[in-house]
């Protein structure tokens, strides 16, 4: 965007400017469905895991410099690391989650129960009425999952 509009953020101008969008996603569908939302102003916030982050961020690329595809599909975010399977992980992320109005996640399926599980809440499963979770992942079906496979090649 031009001139001194913001397109992602706190200062984000368009259509969905103020929409909070937590992203869990990773590879292709999830990323350019969040992607979408950021260039229209919605302020998206990426949760990677600690170390390496986003797997897309090294996609072909020599060890230590980011791919041109991550840049991609994820400009116009914000990033944060975080890693889910520890203890300090979850608790920040439940701290997180009552900020934004939709939660984004391409894990498979079962994935967010899990941690909805090991949380000992149904906040990630049963999202309360303000806000939405879009699942960016195949059906439970093997079929389903083989057809995400594959365009995830």
């Amino acid at each position: 965007m031009a001139g001194s509009e913001a397109s992602s953020g706190p200062g984000a101008t368009g259509p969905l400017a103020g929409l909070r969008v937590l992203d869990l996603t990773r590879l292709l569908p999830g990323p350019v469905c969040t992607l979408y939302l950021a260039d229209l102003g919605a302020d998206v916030v990426k949760i990677e895991d600690t170390g390496a982050g986003d797997y897309a961020r090294s996609l072909g690329n020599p060890p230590g410099t980011v791919s041109a595809f991550f840049r991609a599909v994820n400009r116009n975010k914000r990033a944060v690391t975080l890693d889910l399977r520890k203890p300090d992980g979850q608790a920040l992320f439940l701290k997180l989650l009552p900020r934004f109005d939709v939660l984004i996640e391409n894990y498979r399926p079962g994935t967010l129960e899990r941690l909805d599980s090991e949380l000992n809440t149904s906040t990630l499963s049963s999202p309360p009425p303000s806000a939405a979770r879009v699942r960016a992942s195949p059906a439970r079906s093997r079929a389903a999952q083989e057809v995400a496979a594959t365009m995830n090649a």
